[in-house]
């Protein structure tokens, strides 16, 4: 009991520190009441006697007798303060949902560290020069890309002059840190789904494979069936756009060995399929299964009843912001925040019979 005790206590006091050191009760300002503090704390008052006098052997607090504790003026504030978040283009209405989810997850881990978030819309060669000049000035601590595609352009520099970053939601093939979706699993749980479904003859709706993030998909994907000795015969290529998958879900569900199910690698290709269902008469999920990936770029798949691997873009977004608040305090980069893929099941597969 005296263990678990103390190590409340530790845990407890780290608590306090942090909201001191972070900018939450700023200097000069009274801290709760000793009978609020065991509330938000959820420990005893005697304990959140020694926090306090621990924090004043620590120079963060003083203690006035018969008032409470104030934050002393000394207090230097630690972490991240002021950083700059460089946004891609949020065109058309799909990848504009992804970029406000983005910017909130983004906005959300800033706030939990009292820090100032500066939103840029330029991306250029330029910039990034820029920010360089403001790092050196102290004007910012580091900064934040919404998906990167130059490592050599946008990267390099960066980790040349020791400037913390980090890249949210990072879909391209280069060595960045990186709050970023682990993409094979991304097919991997469509293609377990589908197949644990008793589907065999399965079709994909894929972005083009000469982009990182479909080839890693589709190779997840892959991969997944082969375990159920499943072979994938119908691939299909195209853009991230509703017209395109509609006339390619056409072609495939109008062949005389169609799919019975259908994974598309981008919910707006999923709109596309459910279109062409309604062109050929054809019932989700009784006649044909989807499954989809993002659960952004159709927003009324969740009206739909669509099945997606959700893309949890506003944790990535304040992964982003952790990323960087460890890379300033620690001194040193860390690993990337990777997020695995999981379905979220709504009613647009179904189990077939034997």
């Amino acid at each position: 009991m005296v263990k678990s005790r103390r190590f409340r206590s530790d845990e407890a006091v780290n608590v306090l520190r942090n909201d001191i050191v972070s900018g939450k009760y700023r200097a000069g300002i009274f801290l709760p009441s000793e009978r609020k503090l065991t509330e938000i704390l959820d420990v005893s008052r005697g304990t959140v006697r020694s926090i306090l006098k621990q924090l004043q052997e620590e120079n963060l607090i003083r203690i006035n007798p018969g008032r409470g504790a104030y934050v002393a003026e000394t207090v230097e504030r630690k972490g991240l303060k002021r950083f700059i978040v460089f946004m891609s283009g949020i065109a058309p209405l799909g990848r504009a949902n992804e970029g406000v989810g983005v910017l909130l997850g983004i906005c959300r881990g800033a706030s939990k560290l009292h820090a100032e978030a500066v939103i840029s819309f330029t991306r250029d060669e330029e910039v990034v020069q820029e920010a360089i000049s403001r790092y050196a000035a102290g004007e910012i601590q580091g900064l934040i890309y919404s998906d990167c595609s130059d490592y050599d352009k946008f990267i390099a520099p960066l980790e040349k002059n020791g400037i913390p970053y980090a890249v949210t939601n990072l879909e391209f093939d280069i060595p960045a840190l990186a709050a970023r979706m682990d993409l094979r699993s991304v097919g991997r749980a469509a293609g377990r789904h589908l197949a644990s479904l008793g589907h065999k003859n399965i079709g994909i709706l894929s972005g083009p494979t000469d982009k990182f993030i479909y080839r890693e998909i589709l190779a997840g994907f892959r991969g997944a069936l082969a375990e159920d000795e499943i072979q994938l015969e119908h691939i299909a290529e195209v853009n991230s756009e509703s017209e395109p998958s509609r006339i390619a879900a056409l072609e495939m569900l109008s062949l005389p060995n169609r799919p019975s199910a259908i994974f598309a690698s981008r919910d707006i290709r999923a709109a596309g399929c459910y279109a062409a269902c309604r062109e050929l008469g054809l019932k989700i999920p009784e006649d044909l299964s989807i499954a989809a990936y993002d659960d952004i770029t159709w927003p009324e798949g969740r009206n739909a009843g669509l099945d997606t691997v959700r893309e949890p873009i506003e944790e990535m977004g304040e992964a982003s912001v952790e990323l960087l608040q460890e890379w300033i305090i620690s001194g040193k980069k860390p690993e990337s925040r990777i997020f695995k893929g999981e379905i979220t099941v709504r009613n647009s597969s179904r189990k077939l019979e034997n």
